[in-house]
């Protein structure tokens, strides 16, 4: 194996390790997407618990899936988390929502303005605090 598929294999694990460290979190997670979230970023922000979209700029996408590539894994998280017929659009059409489309499908839990993203978060945060002990 190539020094570069070394390097490769080692990213992909460190990357996996990520997503599970965050998926067994014993503590609900927020992502804030305040841009866009494609690739490797939509199932790293899919791990978490909720997510809170900025409203005025971002898309939330999986445009690998329109060259073709599939990475291991890549299904696992929007099959788990979202309706199947939005697994579907982001795994087989790459569909491409902003975030208004995105809390209309369920992707995120809500959006929030730029300036009001961490606002929002703080305030989710403390609702679901009390009860939060997951693991």
């Amino acid at each position: 194996m190539s020094q570069l598929g070394q390097f490769d294999l080692q990213m992909m694990l460190i990357y996996h390790q990520l997503i599970h460290t965050i998926l067994d979190f014993p503590f609900p997670t927020i992502a804030l997407l305040t841009g866009h979230t494609f690739g490797g970023a939509c199932p790293l922000a899919l791990a978490h618990d909720y997510r809170i979209m900025n409203s005025r700029r971002g898309f939330i996408s999986m445009p690998p899936v329109n060259l073709g590539l599939h990475f291991d894994g890549i299904g696992s998280l929007p099959r788990l988390k979202l309706r199947p017929q939005i697994a579907r659009k982001m795994l087989l059409e790459a569909h491409k929502w902003t975030g208004k489309e995105a809390l209309e499908d369920g992707i995120v839990d809500a959006i929030a303005e730029p300036e009001k993203m961490l606002d929002a978060a703080l305030e989710l945060g403390n609702k679901v605090a009390p009860k939060a002990k997951m693991g």
